[in-house]
């Protein structure tokens, strides 16, 4: 590439219409790298620009056609710190994107080029000027143009990418002018070193948007490829959506191999069969962009991902833990636990019971009060979390925690209460919440024990497993204290889950419509805060919705207030799909205890993490001992 070449990636940015205020270039498809001051006078909300859109044109390349870009990132720290936006294009462009190189500095001034858009003069002009060396505290690179006559770095010129003649690439970006020494001429850039964090958002984001199409058909080589990547002893916790794993791995250190984690992520997934050839293609393509030796880095990662293998060939690929808690019939608030062990949830068949293994108390952790406890005749509440420990550390023995799914079967009463959110005993550290370590979904014991809706139950279980790929919005139902009304809208097929945000009634009656309906999901807030509007959050954090103002509530419309239909979806709302519900409620759980880990005073958290109650039944993954709706002839 030249520099004239790369003049086809740069971009005008528009505070309005002719009104040039700096400059952005291409440096991926679809994104755009600037300065986050250029961002700042296209008049965008000082406090969170993030989501604002901006136009731009493209003049060596598309002519004055204008395009959209969305702000995804932006920091701006002062005086010689960091000064960074990144924006994403609307649409795919055939423009070749700037390669960014590391700028070497030399004892002697480097000569540099860039194009900018001086005082907003759309033709735009060249600039030629020296390096001088860097200020304090060293992110930025003086430059400045010591020709008579020569072109200043003026207003217009910031966000415009540095040539360096010498080494034949792009080494940075234009950040600044020296106002108080105009006849100087002395200008600033950030050399790309020092652009390490907006670059990675981008190798991060271009990953996801490659990935994120393909995530359902690709589920095992994506949790393979990370689990290699993780390392054995990583402290971050495990995450369970594709978004959250490459935020995981774009912030860790690149480890034994001297490449980005996130390249060797993408060689992971290369090195494994099932991707189709054009995903292998756009993978190889966008690997290559980050490093110059795929396939010596591929054989290096190999050997690590054979062993990784071969032990998930002993392991589980879908482990689960199976709870059943049922209250006890004479003694009040006692309970009869069982539980199974699945070693791989796609090959469990609840009819005979194969692939399950029964568990028995081994090493319950009595208190003083309960000396004499007998499991076989019923578990006080309070001792549950006890009893949680001692499957889990006969689960733990076999699977990585990490990966397990627990499904608890309980009765009504305990439906509404935090049994997953309370601290789990342990031998070695400090307790933690069964949702910190496995992914955890709630069950109805009731549901089991009600034989005239299990065919109904089962019917919607099909339509839901057609369905895994859309969007969540237009399948739920949002709770009203009108409950007739409430059943009618679950009863169709098409209607999959209810949405509570906020608790259910004292009588409990909305979970019931739930075993009536044969609804298999739902999610509600478990407790009430003065200071908290809870339905806001849910729209944003469940649903994904980032609405405008609603005036009923004060809050930012969304799918609770204003149900999106599939067909009419809007563009500011992005449901979760819902195949991928469980791991967004697992991320939301984890990054509130993240925020938030009092688990003493876990009932006063602002956090919805802390408060959320999941629903997920399917009538496959029943206990062997249970009336499966597959058993019923109904469902036949």
């Amino acid at each position: 590439m030249t520099f004239e070449d790369g003049k086809k990636a740069i971009a005008r940015i528009y505070s309005a219409p002719n009104q040039v205020v700096g400059v952005g270039f291409l440096v991926a498809d679809r994104y755009v790298l600037t300065c986050a001051h250029v961002v700042n006078a296209c008049g965008v909300p000082q406090d969170n620009p993030i989501g604002s859109t901006l136009s731009l044109a493209f003049p060596f390349s598309t002519g004055e056609q204008l395009y959209t870009a969305e702000v995804i990132g932006h920091e701006l720290q002062g005086d010689c710190g960091s000064d960074y936006a990144v924006l994403r294009l609307d649409t795919v462009l055939a423009i070749p994107p700037i390669d960014l190189e590391t700028f070497i500095r030399t004892e002697s001034p480097v000569g540099l080029q860039a194009f900018g858009f001086p005082k907003g003069d759309q033709a735009g002009r060249n600039l030629i000027a020296e390096s001088r060396g860097t200020i304090a505290p060293g992110d930025w690179e003086q430059i400045e143009d010591t020709k008579q006559p020569g072109l200043a770095v003026e207003e217009g010129f910031s966000g415009a990418p540095v040539w360096c003649p010498s080494v034949s690439t792009f080494v940075g970006m234009i950040v600044a002018r020296d106002k108080r020494r105009e006849a100087a001429k002395v200008g600033f850039m950030i050399p790309t070193q020092k652009l390490n964090k907006p670059l990675k958002l981008i190798q991060k984001r271009t990953l996801l948007d490659l990935l994120e199409p393909e995530q359902n058909s690709l589920t095992e080589q994506i949790q393979i490829a990370y689990e290699v990547c993780r390392r054995e002893g990583t402290t971050q916790s495990y995450k369970a959506e594709l978004s959250a794993r490459l935020d995981d791995l774009a912030g860790m250190a690149d480890g034994e191999i001297e490449e980005p984690m996130l390249v060797q992520f993408a060689a992971c997934l290369l090195n494994q069969s099932g991707l189709s050839d054009n995903v292998r293609t756009q993978l190889e393509q966008w690997a290559q962009r980050y490093t110059q030796n795929l396939n010596t880095l591929r054989t290096k990662l190999q050997d690590q991902q054979n062993q990784k293998l071969n032990h998930q060939s002993i392991k589980s690929k879908h482990p689960g833990l199976l709870i059943s808690v049922k209250a006890h019939e004479s003694q009040e608030k006692h309970y009869t636990v069982n539980a199974w062990f699945i070693r791989d949830f796609n090959q469990y068949d609840a009819t005979t019971g194969q692939g399950s293994e029964a568990l028995t108390f081994q090493n319950l952790r009595q208190t003083p009060e309960d000396e004499n406890l007998d499991p076989e005749t019923g578990i006080p509440d309070r001792q549950l979390p006890s009893l949680f420990a001692d499957y889990l550390d006969q689960v733990g023995a076999r699977v990585d925690l990490q990966a397990l799914t627990i499904e608890l079967l309980l009765p009504m009463v305990l439906m509404n209460q935090r049994i997953e959110q309370q601290p789990i005993p342990c031998d070695f550290g400090l307790p933690e919440a069964l949702v910190a370590s496995c992914r955890v979904s709630l069950r109805s014991q009731d549901r089991l024990e009600s034989p005239r809706f299990l065919g109904t139950w089962a019917a919607k279980w099909q339509q839901l497993e057609t369905s895994l790929s859309l969007q969540t919005g237009p399948a739920f139902v949002t709770g009203s204290e009108n409950l007739k009304q409430m059943q009618r809208e679950l009863k169709p097929n098409e209607k999959l889950g209810l949405l509570l945000p906020y608790p259910p009634s004292a009588d409990e009656k909305e979970l019931g419509v739930l075993i009536g309906t044969g609804t298999p999901i739902a999610l509600w807030v478990r407790k009430d805060h003065p200071n908290q509007a809870w339905g806001h959050q849910f729209c944003q954090q469940i649903l994904g919705c980032l609405g405008e103002t609603c005036e009923a509530q004060g809050q930012s419309s969304c799918c609770l207030h204003q149900p999106c239909s599939s067909d009419n979806l809007p563009g500011n709302c992005r449901s979760i799909l819902l195949g991928k519900l469980l791991d967004r409620v697992t991320t939301i759980r984890r990054e509130a205890l993240e925020r938030d880990d009092d688990l003493e005073n876990i009932a006063q958290s602002l956090e919805l993490g802390h408060h959320l109650a999941f629903v997920w039944e399917n009538p496959k993954r029943v206990p062997p001992t249970s009336k499966s709706p597959y058993q019923h002839p109904s469902s036949q």
